[in-house]
């Protein structure tokens, strides 16, 4: 269905944190009271291009006003089309207000998503927006740190199994042997192992990290990998500086292992999924 073939478009669950949903549904609007809808108006001079206006419709009058979304506050959306198949340009534009838990405090941002081609864009793309920012919010994470660059018309989803295996499997491994002379004692022997290709994504991370430790006796967080030791042991014999095992009995499968256990046990794709809407801390 086409927005010049409709005069509202149906709201619904407005007021049901994560099920906000405009569409363009039935338009049997004359024998419900305040009926939250968008109202469609055509814009001059633009090549498909429509204006979507927020408010309430009592039978057949309507009352424009920004639209209360749990913690957001819709103001209107634009869409606009121009050229033909691949050439097909398509923009869709929402001003929105998101509030904190508190509903003290806000942001406003022009929420722009673009497309080029025949691949469909059009406002239905922010019904999941708006309840991803929704979520984001009542989960109590702070609002100074939502990206709401991180939207466009393929918004954050959540990741498939494959994706997460990956992020251990493509942990790198190096083993090396290492000792230390004590004057008097017994030396001190043990293994280490320095790790790199761990993921940036934060909330994987933690998990790995997570899962490291468990698999190791101490972790050492470095510049550009991660360094594991484990075995420590103490014993009269000859000390020497650090080498690189050509082998290991087990390798890194075992840890491998052990880390996609604790990744069955803690995660949580909601969690991950919102915390890709958090900004990133900036590094040097």
């Amino acid at each position: 269905m086409s927005l010049n073939r409709v005069d509202y478009l149906t709201i619904e669950k407005v007021d049901t944190l994560g099920e906000y949903t405009a569409h363009y549904g039935s338009r049997r609007f004359y024998d419900v009271m305040l009926k939250p809808v968008l109202k469609v108006k055509s814009v001059e001079g633009k090549n498909e291009g429509f204006l979507l206006l927020p408010g309430y419709l009592d039978k057949d009058i309507f009352y424009p006003c920004p639209l209360r979304i749990m913690y957001m506050k819709l103001y209107q959306i634009t869409q606009q089309q121009s050229g033909e198949g691949y050439t097909r340009r398509t923009s869709v534009e929402a001003q929105i207000e998101v509030y904190d838990q508190s509903l003290a405090n806000h942001i406003s941002h022009r929420l722009v998503l673009t497309n080029t081609g025949s691949t469909g864009l059009d406002y239905m793309q922010f019904n999941r927006i708006f309840n991803l920012i929704n979520l984001y919010v009542d989960a109590g994470n702070p609002l100074e740190q939502l990206n709401l660059d991180a939207f466009t018309q393929y918004e954050p989803r959540e990741d498939d199994r494959s994706t997460l295996l990956r992020a251990i499997n493509s942990l790198q491994f190096e083993f090396f042997e290492n000792s230390r002379n004590v004057v008097g004692k017994d030396n001190f022997f043990w293994e280490e192992a320095e790790v790199r290709a761990v993921t940036n994504d934060p909330y994987l991370q933690k998990i790995i990290l997570d899962g490291l430790r468990k698999n190791c006796e101490s972790l050492y967080v470095k510049d550009d990998h991660l360094l594991l030791t484990f075995a420590h042991d103490r014993a009269y014999s000859p000390s020497f500086s650090r080498r690189k095992m050509e082998s290991r009995p087990g390798g890194d499968s075992s840890i491998k292992d052990n880390v996609k256990f604790e990744l069955a046990k803690m995660y949580d794709s909601r969690t991950h999924l919102l915390s890709k809407l958090k900004k990133r801390a900036a590094t040097t």
